[in-house]
Parts: structure tokens; C-alpha cells; sequence
């Protein structure tokens, strides 16, 4: 490699050297250097990505730099073992042998007592939809996400997601939109409107792309395990909606899914999901992160985000109502002075025979 001297002239340069030297600059950094740039000047002790445990990350991907940022530990599957049906992770469907699971009132034994009579619902997938909505409704926004919006689940397969948002967090409809319907959609939920009456008439199935969908003024939008850019095509919705949006990234594929200068430092999946959060944070969006349970799902982590201007509008709404109940309590007290006012200065003597 050449280099050029303090104070060569063009002249004592030749050919490709000195093409070389000319966009050497002194304070040029290499792309290890500017990803440690990078994650340096974002504050990831911020409590914001505390749930992610970032700084275990960024220690560990420290520790070993050789290793290639996109590799991912190889998950160890069991099959054909005798309790095989109690992990949550488990891809077998939900039977009556899984009965005795759900004995209980609650209404996530109740949910799956009545999928259990369909036997066709995977296990992974009715436990992870229920954490997915209750991590929704567990957010720190200053309103529910959900209540009286349409939950318009992405890629829903069989759109238990956006089911269990109208039984669990009061949302208003619920439309689960995916390229094709699957075979038992419209049995699970015609099964589940029958248990659950406040399901009939408010869901829908929508066999389309995601492309044909028009914008709703009161959606909010889940992408569970949306492959790669799939997740960022439902960013860009809930951007152009303005609308919350909770998310559950999974498939990162470093071709197609952007990971800023952070691969290097955070490891390639991670570096787009904390992407995809600068983003909505740019775009003044109230984040709150979170995981699922790993024992369902490897690929476990949550966004639940929502428009700043919905924590404004909420807060109107709560100043307005106070403002009410202050004038209410200012003319009770009002009537309250004017009934004491007219009252006589002296009560009349009582007579202790008559009590």
C-alpha cells in the first residue's frame, strides 16, 4: 500500500498513487471505526432499550469481532418427547389432550378451550398471538391502543391476533388482512364468534395484498413475525396513517433490511430492529419495547409504538374533563354558600323526649 510523504507534490506521485492519496484525508475512519461512532453517540442506556439488553450486546459483539454479524444461534429443537405438547413453542396443534392445561375461568384458558375443540390451531401460535396483544395492552401510552380502533392485523394468517384484540383490549373490528386466507380461517373464527358473541359481524378475512389496503383513520396495526422487509412495509403504512403500530420483527435478511452503521457493532438483526426504532422515533413516535417469553419464540422482540400527537390529544382530553369537574365543584359549592347564606342564623331548640 502506498503512502504519501508530508509534502509530496502531485508531481512525486505517480499514476494510481496518487490517486490513492488525493482521498486520504486524515480523519477518514474505517466502517469498524464509524459503526463504533455511530453506536457511541446513541445513548443505549437510555430505559428505553433496557429490554433489549443492548449493553450485553454491544460487550458481547466486543468480545468477539470475528464472529459474522449475521450468524444466529442455531435454536435446538426437540420433537417426539412425551411432554412435547406443553411446550409453547410446539408446532402441533391444540388437542383434547391439552384440556387439562386450561381448567381455570380465566379467559385465556376459556380462548383456548374453545380452539382446543378445533384441534387444527398450533400451540405456538395461539400463545404467542396472546402475549403479542397483551404486550399492546401492557403499553405505557397515556390511552389504550386499541380501544375502539380497528386492529388490522398483517400477515395474519389466521388473524387470532386481531380476534383477541377485540375480546382482550375493547378494539372496535379487526380486519386480518394476508395474501391468501389459510384453510381453517374462516372456521376458527366463525367457532369463536359462537363462544364469544361479541365477535360476530366485527372480523373480517381479507385474502389481498397489503398494497390494496386504503387508509383508516382509527387502525392500528400488528405485524407478527412479518418476514424481513415485510416489517418495514407495515412501518411505512403506519407512517403514511399516522396510526400505532406493534410489531414483532422476524427473517432479517441483510440484503433487503437496512441496519444503519450497527451491523458490525450490534449484530445484523438486531441492528435493523434498532434501526426500524430510530425511525419511528424520528418520526415522533412514543416507543415502548419489550419481549415475549422465550420459551414461545426465539425471534422475541416487541415495538409497540404510537403518534405523539395522540398523547397530546389524550391529554386535552383529560384537561377538558377536569376543567368540567372544576366547574362542576365550584357551583355545587356555589348553591352550597347560597343555601347557608339564606339559612336561619338560629336552629330552633330540640326536645331530647322526642329521640
Amino acid at each position: 500500500m502506498l503512502v504519501a510523504r508530508a509534502g509530496a507534490t502531485p508531481s512525486a506521485l505517480k499514476g494510481g498513487a496518487f490517486r490513492h492519496a488525493r482521498n486520504v484525508t486524515p480523519s477518514a475512519l474505517t466502517s469498524s471505526q464509524q459503526a463504533r461512532a455511530d453506536s457511541n453517540a446513541f445513548d443505549f442506556s437510555d430505559a428505553t432499550w433496557h429490554p433489549w439488553n443492548i449493553q450485553a450486546t454491544l460487550t458481547e459483539r466486543s468480545r468477539n469481532p470475528d464472529v459474522s454479524p449475521w450468524t444466529v444461534p442455531r435454536q435446538l429443537v426437540t420433537r417426539g418427547r412425551p411432554n412435547d405438547r406443553r411446550r409453547r413453542s410446539s408446532r402441533g396443534p391444540l388437542t383434547s389432550r391439552d384440556r387439562a392445561m386450561f381448567a381455570s375461568q380465566t379467559m385465556h384458558d376459556a380462548v383456548a378451550r374453545s380452539l382446543i375443540e378445533l384441534e387444527c390451531v398450533p400451540r405456538k401460535e395461539f400463545h404467542e398471538s396472546w402475549s403479542v396483544v397483551s404486550r399492546a395492552l401492557d403499553a405505557s401510552c397515556p390511552s389504550s391502543i386499541l380501544n375502539g380502533r380497528c386492529a388490522v392485523d398483517v400477515c395474519g394468517g389466521h388473524g387470532l391476533v386481531g380476534q383477541l384484540a377485540v375480546l382482550l383490549g375493547g378494539a372496535r373490528s379487526a380486519l386480518c388482512v394476508d395474501v391468501r386466507v389459510p384453510k381453517y380461517g374462516q372456521m376458527i373464527h366463525a367457532h369463536l364468534a359462537n363462544d364469544f358473541p361479541q365477535l360476530a359481524g366485527r372480523v373480517r378475512l381479507h385474502g389481498e395484498k397489503l398494497e390494496t389496503l386504503s387508509s383508516h383513520p382509527h387502525a392500528v396495526l400488528f405485524g407478527v413475525h412479518a418476514c424481513g422487509p415485510l416489517t418495514d412495509l407495515i412501518i411505512d403504512l403506519a407512517l403514511s396513517w399516522r396510526a400505532p403500530v406493534v410489531l414483532v420483527p422476524c427473517c432479517h435478511d441483510k440484503r433487503q433490511c437496512d441496519g444503519g452503521n450497527l451491523v458490525n457493532t450490534l449484530g445484523g438483526p438486531l441492528a435493523v430492529d434498532v434501526t426500524r426504532v430510530r425511525r419511528l422515533l424520528d418520526a415522533h413516535y412514543g416507543v415502548q419495547l419489550s419481549e415475549l417469553d422465550s420459551d414461545i419464540t426465539a425471534q422475541n422482540r416487541v415495538i409497540v409504538a404510537w403518534p405523539r400527537e395522540h398523547d397530546n390529544a389524550r391529554q386535552a382530553q383529560e384537561d377538558q374533563k377536569e376543567s368540567a369537574s372544576d366547574a362542576v365543584k365550584d357551583e355545587d359549592q356555589g348553591c352550597v354558600g347560597a343555601a347557608l347564606k339564606n339559612a336561619p342564623s338560629r336552629l330552633p331548640a330540640l326536645s331530647w323526649s322526642r329521640l
